[in-house]
C-alpha cells in the first residue's frame, strides 16, 4: 500500500487519526497565540472593572470629565 493512501483511505480510523494529528499540530501553533489573546482580554477586563469601581466613588462632575476622557482615548485608539 503506497504511503499517500493510508492517510486518506476508506477506513474511518485512518481519517480519525489524520484529524487528530492535524488538530494537535494546529493546537501547538495556536496555544501560544490563544494564551496571549486571553491574557490581553483578562487584562482589559480587569482594567474595566477597576474603572467601574473608581467611577462609583466619583461625583457627577468628575464622572462627566471621566467619560469625556475615556471616549477621547477610545477614539484615539480607533484612529491609530
Amino acid at each position: 500500500m503506497p504511503k499517500g493512501q493510508e492517510k486518506m483511505g476508506s477506513g474511518k480510523t485512518n481519517f480519525k487519526e489524520h484529524m487528530e494529528r492535524w488538530i494537535i499540530g494546529r493546537h501547538k501553533v495556536q496555544s501560544k497565540l490563544t494564551f496571549q489573546h486571553y491574557a490581553g482580554r483578562i487584562e482589559l477586563r480587569s482594567r474595566i472593572m477597576l474603572q467601574s469601581q473608581t467611577v462609583k466613588l466619583m461625583s457627577k462632575k468628575q464622572l462627566q470629565v471621566h467619560e469625556q476622557r475615556t471616549i477621547g482615548i477610545n477614539l484615539q485608539l480607533f484612529k491609530e
